[in-house]
């Protein structure tokens, strides 16, 4: 989000008086990030973590999740 472009477009609109909500914020900056989010049920905590491993596990992907930072 340290785009100054995009920023000054943000800005430009809260000045003019038509500033966007907080959901209409996060959606526009998940469309400019180019962001993909995906989710996948799992029948216990257990199973979750072992499939969120194997993903992250993935080769030549740069995950931003939790995991990422050391949270396991």
């Amino acid at each position: 989000m340290a785009d100054r472009e995009w920023l000054s477009e943000r800005l430009a609109e809260v000045e003019s008086g038509r500033p966007m909500r907080a959901v209409q914020w996060g959606k526009a900056s998940l469309v400019w990030a180019d962001l993909w989010v995906c989710w996948a049920l799992a029948e216990n905590g257990e199973e979750a973590l072992a499939l969120e491993r194997r993903v992250l596990a993935v080769p030549g992907v740069d995950w931003w999740n939790r995991a990422g930072r050391g949270a396991h």
